[in-house]
């Protein structure tokens, strides 16, 4: 069984991310940073089975932020960010489609939450059960 970790999981989005070729970063992005680009949160993870203190079923939630310079943009990237995300079995999980600006960058961003469980004993991501 391998333990699966927050930063393995930060690390295996941030790759498929990148797939898109556009930035993809884990930091608040800054008047100087490149556009187009993706935020990747820490993710949070929840042990929901374990075998003798070993987590054996992990719940994971992971936000990227969408972050570009038009609306429709921030829509067109969460739409990709959502078929990239698929592909590991992950759901986005909120309906908020709220696209929010910021004054700081000039820049708008929006918002994607998105959850898999995770398997130890397959090594595998399976969907979460809306």
């Amino acid at each position: 069984m391998r333990d699966f970790t927050e930063k393995d999981m930060s690390d295996l989005v941030c790759t498929k991310l990148e797939e898109l070729e556009e930035e993809v970063v884990l930091d608040t992005p800054t008047s100087e940073s490149i556009y187009p680009c993706r935020v990747i949160l820490t993710p949070l993870v929840s042990i929901r089975n374990a075998e003798n203190t070993t987590p054996v079923l992990k719940r994971i939630q992971i936000t990227v932020e969408n972050w570009c310079d038009k609306q429709r943009k921030c829509m067109d990237m969460i739409n990709k960010t959502d078929e990239k995300l698929k592909e590991l079995n992950m759901l986005r999980i909120n309906s908020n489609g709220t696209i929010l600006f910021d004054e700081i960058t000039k820049k708008y961003r929006m918002i994607g939450t998105y959850e898999v469980n995770y398997n130890a004993l397959y090594d595998a991501f399976f969907c979460v059960k809306i």
